[in-house]
C-alpha cells in the first residue's frame, strides 16, 4: 500500500558483548542503580558528562534493559525478596503498638525482652551513662529509642492499595461555577 511505513520499532534480540554484560552487572550491584557511575566503572577514562550521555544511550538499548530485568529477578529470587515480604515489612512498621516497648511501670523494656517484630521497628537507639556525684555514687542511665515513622509507612501502604489520588480542583471563570476534579491514579502494574 502506498504511503504506509513499515514498523521498524521491533526490538532485535542479540547477545550482549562482554562489556555490556559487565555494565548490566555493575548497574544492578550498585544500590543506587546509577547509570552514569556504572558506565564510568566499566568504560574507564570518560568524563562525567560523556559518561552521562553514553550511559543514557546504552541503557536505552532493549537488550540491556532486558538483561537488567533478568539480573534483578535473579537477585530477588536469591535473596528471597517477594512483594509479600516487602508489604509485610511495611505493615510491621506501620502497625506496631508503642505500648509494647514499656513494662507495667512505664520503663523501657530491655532489648532482650522484645520480640523480633518489635525490635525491627526500632530505627535508632541512644544510651547515655552519667555519673552522679563522685565515682562511688550511682550511674544514671538514660536510653532513648526512635521508632519507625508510622505515618510514612501507612502512606506507603495507602499508595500501594491506591487509597490516595492526587486531585486538582479548578474554580469558576467569570463568576460561573466550574466543578471539575481531575484525578491522577498510577495504573496497576503487574
Amino acid at each position: 500500500m502506498a504511503g504506509k511505513k513499515k514498523d521498524t520499532t521491533e526490538a532485535v534480540i542479540r547477545p550482549l558483548t562482554d562489556k555490556e554484560e559487565w555494565l548490566c552487572r555493575e548497574f544492578v550491584s550498585d544500590a543506587g542503580e546509577n547509570q552514569t557511575k556504572a558506565y564510568m566503572r566499566v568504560y574507564k577514562g570518560c568524563t562525567y558528562e560523556s559518561g552521562r550521555v553514553l550511559a543514557s544511550k546504552a541503557f536505552a538499548d532493549v537488550n540491556i534493559r532486558q538483561r537488567i530485568d533478568e539480573l534483578r529477578l535473579e537477585r530477588n529470587k536469591r535473596l528471597e525478596i517477594t512483594a509479600d515480604k516487602v508489604l509485610a515489612g511495611i505493615a510491621k512498621l506501620a502497625f506496631y503498638d508503642s505500648r509494647d516497648f514499656f513494662d507495667d511501670n512505664g520503663k523501657l523494656k530491655p532489648l532482650s525482652e522484645l520480640d523480633p517484630d518489635h525490635a525491627d521497628v526500632i530505627a535508632g537507639l541512644e544510651t547515655f551513662h552519667k555519673v552522679t556525684g563522685d565515682e562511688s555514687d550511682e550511674v544514671a542511665i538514660t536510653t532513648k529509642i526512635k521508632l519507625a515513622d508510622r505515618g510514612q509507612n501507612l502512606e506507603r501502604l495507602g499508595k500501594y492499595l491506591k487509597l490516595f489520588t492526587d486531585k486538582m480542583e479548578l474554580g469558576g471563570v467569570d463568576g460561573k461555577d466550574l466543578n471539575l476534579t481531575v484525578s491522577f491514579v498510577k495504573p496497576d502494574v503487574g
